[in-house]
């Protein structure tokens, strides 16, 4: 295992933007180090439908088909997405006929399905490494 200095990058938290910023970078050869806390992946329920600007660098980085391929059913591509408030008060809504024409199929994955799908790509690339901090 490199030092934590031994990169050009340094990201920290393997939330959705960690993992995603460090797998442009490894896709980019940029000597990339992603590190937190946690050793694995948090399964805990999350994020699991993915809006179009999220599902546009999804495609970018190549990881949104696998993505569909884990978390959606042939019926899941004719979905609505909404925001909610606590008390269940619509705050915003895509509906299937919202769809601009020429975008992106939906995506419903887990989050923790998602992150799993991103680190297995960054393993690929021996430019980035995830880590967790020596205790």
């Amino acid at each position: 295992m490199a030092s934590q200095t031994d990169c050009e990058v340094f990201v920290v938290g393997t939330g959705p933007v960690g993992l995603l910023v460090t797998l442009f970078l490894a896709k980019a050869g940029i000597r990339t180090i992603l590190i937190d806390s946690l050793p694995d992946v948090d399964d805990s329920p999350r994020a699991m439908a993915y809006g179009p600007p999220a599902i546009v660098e999804l495609e970018r980085v190549g990881v949104a088909a696998e993505a569909r391929q884990v978390g959606m059913e042939p019926s899941d591509y004719n979905f609505g997405l909404r925001w909610i408030t606590l008390p269940n008060n619509l705050v915003a809504e895509f509906k299937p006929e919202d769809r601009a024409p020429g975008s992106f199929d939906p995506l419903l994955c887990g989050q923790y399905q998602l992150a799993n799908i991103v680190r297995r790509h960054i393993s690929e690339h021996p430019s980035a490494e995830v880590s967790t901090p020596p205790r």
